[in-house]
């Protein structure tokens, strides 16, 4: 039962996917297909419903206007969507959110616009809320060989560091947060804008909170990625 108020949640659907190389050049990645029924988008928001999420940010960019086409204003996935444009010129993903502040809100719930993620909101926010920091970023322990890690979790903390990760570090982004406005108005003037850099800089002044999640992740981000996503997700 959602005991917490459920904050609108911005969705970041505006980069050019240039790992999906031919696929998305006349083709958003958010509106990549998974079935002959169905795009990501589709699956994406559909999902965003079932976790209890009314209102969605979508911040579009290259090809944006294809997907304002497809979503409108939600209603169809009993959504209401309000859309966030990048302008002419790269913000980056720190921009993006930045850009949120145009719209309405104390507390922001951030997500990336080619994956899916096995999540409990309600735990979410209520951790979140008791934690008294000003984010909580979901975190997923790492136990592939060789493959770096950007987070280390001394709970409930996490330290953040994607341009100098330590080699004892065992967990990564997970791909979903919850941020105070307030840190978002601390948010670096410069663009573009990495996320990671206004995180990590709240982290290492212990403003971060980590949530470990346990289930993996699904993307879209790669070919093989969307083929792997096609054949699990496909109706």
């Amino acid at each position: 039962m959602q005991t917490s108020p459920v904050p609108p949640i911005l969705v970041l659907a505006g980069g050019r996917a240039t790992r999906l190389k031919e696929l998305s050049k006349d083709l958003p990645k958010y509106l990549m297909p998974v079935d002959s029924q169905q795009n990501f988008a589709d699956v994406h928001l559909k999902w965003l419903k079932s976790l209890g999420f009314n209102k969605v940010f979508l911040s579009i960019g290259h090809l944006g206007e294809q997907i304002r086409d497809h979503c409108e204003d939600g209603s169809r996935w009993d959504l209401n969507i309000y859309y966030l444009e990048d302008g002419p010129q790269l913000v980056g993903t720190g921009g993006a959110v930045r850009n949120s502040l145009a719209l309405d809100y104390s507390e922001l719930a951030v997500t990336y616009g080619d994956t899916l993620l096995n999540l409990q909101l309600d735990q979410l926010l209520e951790n979140f809320h008791q934690q008294k920091v000003q984010g909580l970023m979901t975190i997923y322990k790492n136990e592939v060989p060789g493959h770096v890690c950007n987070i280390h979790w001394e709970s409930p903390y996490v330290i953040y560091d994607k341009i100098n990760p330590k080699p004892q570090w065992q967990y990564i982004d997970y791909g979903f947060m919850i941020l105070k406005r307030s840190l978002i108005e601390s948010f670096p003037k410069e663009s573009p804008l990495d996320l990671a850099l206004p995180l990590s800089l709240a982290s290492y002044k212990k403003q971060i909170a980590g949530y470990p999640v346990k289930e993996r992740f699904w993307e879209i981000g790669s070919p093989e990625a969307l083929a792997e996503f096609q054949a699990k997700f496909h109706s």
